[in-house]
């Protein structure tokens, strides 16, 4: 009788897992996960700076394009493919980047031949507070932005003053 009662307590604690085996492996995986969402987040942010480069490529190319069949600069991203050309310069798809900001383009007007087309990238507040701007001076076509932005350009100005990471 004693054995059959000891047999019987011995089924019952292992029928399933205390509360602290539970919470150990809850904190184990709150752990683990922890330190996957930061990558996989600086992962996302990565392929859409990827996709906002190769999309102003594109722009660039659709505003050389424009300058072509029509004398002048685009002086925004939606009259690349609003003019009735066939093919079209660019789809109306890529009128945003990643991150749903307009893309745009900077051209002072005028006989100024150059032009900055940018993406404000991630951060629409540059890392000092306040909000992105970017501007070109005119005579010389040398873009400019505010402190502390990460902004994604091209442009066909020369870009002797700033440095790699800035292209």
């Amino acid at each position: 009788m004693i054995k059959n009662h000891h047999a019987q307590i011995t089924m019952i604690r292992s029928r399933g897992f205390t509360i602290l085996e539970i919470l150990v492996v809850l904190a184990v995986l709150a752990i683990l996960i922890g330190m996957a969402v930061p990558r996989i987040k600086g992962m996302q942010d990565q392929a859409g700076i990827s996709r906002a480069k190769s999309e102003l490529r594109t722009l660039q190319a659709a505003v050389e394009a424009n300058k072509i069949a029509y004398g002048q600069y685009a002086t925004h991203v939606s009259l690349l493919y609003a003019r009735g050309t066939n093919p079209k310069l660019v789809s109306e798809s890529i009128e945003k980047d990643p991150w749903h900001h307009r893309y745009r383009i900077l051209h002072p007007g005028g006989a100024s031949q150059y032009y900055f087309i940018y993406s404000h990238g991630p951060l629409s507040t540059g890392t000092n507070g306040g909000y992105c701007y970017v501007g070109i001076d005119s005579p010389t076509g040398t873009p400019y932005e505010r402190a502390g932005c990460q902004h994604l350009f091209v442009t066909n100005a020369p870009l002797a003053s700033m440095t790699m990471e800035q292209r």
